[in-house]
């Protein structure tokens, strides 16, 4: 907790503190023996080393001294116990459950401790309770700023690092080798050569019985699973309710908020990183981002944004046939948890998020943007290959060339620029933001709109009137005309729309248009497409990144499972 209270979110106190210059915020670590505590800046100048340095000590110094807020408190303990009982991370519960066991495990242990949490987390709700933040303090003051265990590093650039490396390596060699007899030679040749051989080998019959294996007759058939979402469009407004049930959720009940992003203009796409960062981080009209941050981690799991590009097609359509790469969707989603009784406050948050994010935070712009550029730059050096893919696959399809102008290469070149203008000349890029939230908020907005609820039965009646109160409270026709580019339905793969008796003609049409419609944003992204020639790309990293691909398959060619096995 005391971690989360430091740097969990960026207005927490020491992150908040360290807010830009490429922040890196390591935290602590307790998968060690011993736990430690780092906390770090990149992209910082030179003659700013030592002010960065006094910073981080001034203010756990001043942690120590004054402890925290109440609110940022009550906050963290909320979002700590949301985890405690709900660790899902997009890792199955049992994965989760396995390496919080391991944690402990591997230093022989008890397991259990990793997994055992309820007498802890009752006795400090109840020194929290009593004494406020004097526990945090105390840590603070003797596990940190007394603790004379400590390193700070500085890390240089040097242009000319690799060149010394290599001379220094091969002095070692040569100095190493110049010691060894003729035999020392050959016994070294002989060992590798003896390797080299053994790696190639298959390995025997014996050695592979002892590998483990799960057969298809040890999985349980009759495991309990969700149902298939139910779908209903609400309201007459266009907004598409979408339910999962579950037998169990453990008492909570899962909200996404998705709005369609196909109305924006092409060129606007580099900036919806920014858009969506500022959603988090910069506040709304009425509170400030330190504010809205306690707002969401007193009264609900979290709510986090994401934004998803994704082909789609037909749900009746031909798994062996190749699908069209310029039918796909784009979304924004805010996707929040939360108690039953707390769902109200959640919804409300969500929709101040929504339509009240502070787009005037020039200075919370500027260092998103530093972020993301430095970010991506140092991601480049060590996942050049995700980057190679992506440039690839950029030249055959419009789905593939936005997700490149997102997360590319393209991107980083987009945001340096952007981040340029936004040191010049902020409201040239204010304006292109707010007219961004105009267009995806206009008068028929709410046909491009989802609302997804996951829980077990009890819990989606029970939240059923906040859902609907939320609804009727956003801005916007509700009798809006559905929009030409409304595809939702397919992506979240709605088999039983299908099947149901009950489905209009009209339904059905719709849906069967879907697939075939081409995202608005087709023409100007084939327009900007990547040509089809080689290209490279200089950075400062030990390993080359090669890539080398094409199409195997055009849309509507039918394709061999042979194809799965080479994959």
């Amino acid at each position: 907790m005391l971690n989360h209270l430091l740097v969990g979110t960026h207005s927490s106190v020491l992150s908040g503190a360290l807010l830009g210059s490429g922040m890196v915020l390591e935290g602590v670590d307790d998968g060690l023996l011993q736990s430690t505590f780092s906390v770090g800046l990149r992209g910082v100048e030179k003659d700013d080393v030592g002010a960065v340095e006094q910073l981080v000590y001034d203010t756990l110094e001043t942690v120590a001294r004054d402890g925290f807020s109440a609110d940022d408190v009550a906050s963290s303990l909320n979002t700590i116990e949301f985890r405690l009982r709900d660790p899902s991370s997009g890792d199955p519960l049992e994965i989760n459950y396995m390496i919080d066991a391991v944690g402990k495990w591997i230093y022989d242990r008890d397991p259990t401790e990793g997994l055992k949490y309820e007498d802890t987390l009752r006795a400090l709700k109840e020194d929290v309770e009593t004494n406020g933040s004097h526990i945090f303090q105390k840590l603070v003051k003797e596990l940190i700023n007394e603790n004379n265990h400590r390193v700070f590093m500085n890390f240089i650039p040097s242009t000319t690092l690799e060149a010394e490396q290599r001379e220094d390596e091969k002095d070692r060699i040569a100095a190493l080798t110049s010691k060894l007899s003729e035999k020392e030679r050959q016994d070294i040749y002989a060992t590798a050569k003896e390797l080299k051989k053994r790696q190639a080998a298959e390995d025997s019959p014996e050695a592979k019985a002892t590998i483990p294996r799960l057969a298809i007759s040890d999985l349980d058939a009759s495991s309990a699973s969700g149902e298939y979402p139910r779908s209903v469009e609400k309201h007459g407004s266009g907004a598409t309710l979408v339910t999962h049930s579950f037998p169990s959720t453990s008492g909570i009940a899962y909200i996404d908020v998705g709005i369609d992003l196909s109305p924006l203009k092409y060129e606007d796409v580099t900036l919806l990183p920014l858009y969506e960062r500022l959603m988090k981080e910069a506040g709304t009209t009425s509170k400030s981002d330190a504010e809205l941050s306690n707002e969401i981690g007193r009264h609900t799991g979290g709510v986090t944004t994401d934004l998803l590009i994704n082909a789609i097609k037909y749900d009746n359509s031909d798994d062996n046939v190749a699908f069209s790469n310029d039918n796909f969707v784009t979304m924004l989603f805010l996707r929040g948890r939360a108690t039953p009784e707390k769902v109200d406050k959640l919804l409300s948050i969500m929709k101040e998020m929504l339509t009240e994010t502070k787009l005037d935070a020039k200075k919370e712009s500027i260092e998103i943007l530093k972020d993301q550029v430095s970010s991506m730059e140092s991601s480049i050096q060590s996942s050049g290959n995700s980057y190679a893919y992506r440039r690839l696959k950029a030249r055959y399809g419009a789905a593939n060339t936005v997700n490149e102008k997102i997360n590319g290469i393209s991107a980083l070149l987009d945001k340096r620029k952007l981040l340029r203008q936004a040191q010049d000349s902020f409201d040239q890029v204010k304006l292109r933001l707010e007219d961004m939230r105009n267009t995806m908020f206009s008068n028929n907005w709410r046909s491009g709109m989802i609302i997804n609820l996951t829980g077990d039965d009890k819990i989606l009646q029970q939240i059923a009137p906040s859902v609907d109160h939320f609804i009727d409270s956003l801005p916007g026709m509700k009798d809006a005309q559905h929009l030409a580019n409304d595809r939702l339905m397919n992506i979240l793969n709605l088999r039983q729309n299908t099947n149901n008796d009950e489905n209009s003609d009209a339904e059905q049409q719709r849906l069967s248009l879907l697939h075939t419609e081409s995202h608005p944003w087709v023409s100007a992204s084939t327009n900007s497409r990547i040509p089809i020639r080689d290209e490279g790309f200089i950075v400062s990293t030990k390993v080359s990144y090669v890539g080398k691909g094409g199409p195997l398959y055009a849309p509507g060619e039918t394709i061999s499972g042979a194809a799965s096995v080479v994959e």
